[in-house]
């Protein structure tokens, strides 16, 4: 009986671990996953809106799709080798995404320093708030509406590049270099590159290599 029982246990435990295993392999792989912020750190959404995962940290590496809700915080950084990545309202001093293969859509996003990289895919801003943007995209298009300020950089290599810019056009130093396509500012059209000095301290440069480039004030 006391060696059924111990074996029973011994089952019992081997199905719990690998319940556990499944769990983490599930999340390591590639499922959706829906990050939101409150007091003690990140909780992670399961489909049901149900918490499945905590962290106390701001920052991780994950692949798969992952939607951001609600991120308010210092330093938040987040990696994703393979999936598309989505945020609304999003306030942190310092942000730093990183994509390899997928889309990036954010929509309400201020934050002080911004730096986001990614090699395959297009960037979408909605009501962004910057000083300082760092925006580097290897293949796809970036299109932004917002705010920047103090100095901000947008490169692309292989794509298209569309701001719609709130800040004053008087009040902008810009620097726009497209050495295989077209340059449009308030529908006036440019060639090879176009250069605006201005009596501010916010610069902005715009490099696409191969791609058009369209700027609205």
């Amino acid at each position: 009986m006391k060696k059924q029982a111990k074996m029973i246990t011994i089952v019992a435990s081997i199905m719990i671990v690998s319940g556990i295993l499944l769990a983490v392999a599930g999340y390591f792989s590639g499922a959706k996953l829906t990050l939101i912020r409150d007091g003690n750190g990140f909780k992670v959404l399961d489909s049901g809106n149900q918490v499945s995962e905590s962290f106390p940290l701001d920052s991780f590496t994950k692949n798969g799709d992952i939607t951001l809700k609600d991120i308010k915080t210092t330093d938040f950084q987040v990696s994703n080798q393979y999936g598309d990545m989505s945020g609304q309202s999003i306030d942190t001093e310092r942000l730093n995404l990183t994509l390899a293969d997928g889309d990036l859509t954010l929509n309400t996003v201020n934050a002080n320093n911004a730096v986001i990289n990614n090699q395959y895919g297009d960037i979408l801003f909605h009501h962004l708030d910057s000083q300082a943007l760092d925006v580097q995209n290897e293949s796809g298009n970036v299109t932004l509406e917002g705010t920047l300020l103090g100095t901000s950089r947008v490169s692309v290599n292989y794509g298209d590049i569309h701001l719609i810019l709130k800040n004053k056009q008087s009040e902008l130093n810009y620097n726009i270099q497209s050495e295989f396509g077209d340059i449009s500012i308030n529908n006036n059209h440019f060639e090879g590159s176009v250069i605006q000095t201005a009596d501010s301290n916010h610069q902005f440069n715009i490099t696409a290599q191969d791609g058009d480039v369209q700027l609205q004030f």
